[in-house]
């Protein structure tokens, strides 16, 4: 998360603090089990992140096929109610309830609503 300086069709062409706060974030997973990690230019944030992060790849990681589908709809399609969600996906609404309510929305939530306003703090970016 930064700054993006020249943004191209090729990420490789691209340019700014974005892109290569990014590319540190990757390299620094390689050869780890790191899925998830948020990397801005703010290092009290930062390592806010590192923690919050862990904890939801950790909740992520143990997510069914069935469970990770249903966040994927859920968190693309916010313009849609949770029972149209569950007619595109053949399931009913509480079914698509239990699928949301197992895989830890709430606490998902919780995160994604934290990332948003440590970023939102930020009155530079």
């Amino acid at each position: 998360m930064g700054k993006i300086s020249y943004q191209s069709n090729s990420v490789v062409e691209s340019d700014g603090e974005a892109f290569l706060l990014s590319g540190t974030a990757l390299d620094s997973m390689k050869n780890t089990n790191t899925r998830l990690l948020i990397n801005t230019p703010w290092k009290e944030i930062n390592d806010e992140l590192l923690v919050s992060c862990s904890f939801a790849d950790s909740v992520i990681s143990q997510w069914s096929v069935f469970q990770a589908e249903a966040f994927y709809h859920y968190y693309t399609k916010k313009d849609l109610t949770q029972d149209e969600i569950a007619k595109q996906l053949s399931i009913s609404q509480s079914s698509l309830s239990r699928r949301l309510h197992s895989g830890s929305l709430k606490n998902i939530e919780l995160f994604e609503n934290r990332f948003r306003n440590l970023i939102k703090s930020k009155n530079d970016f």
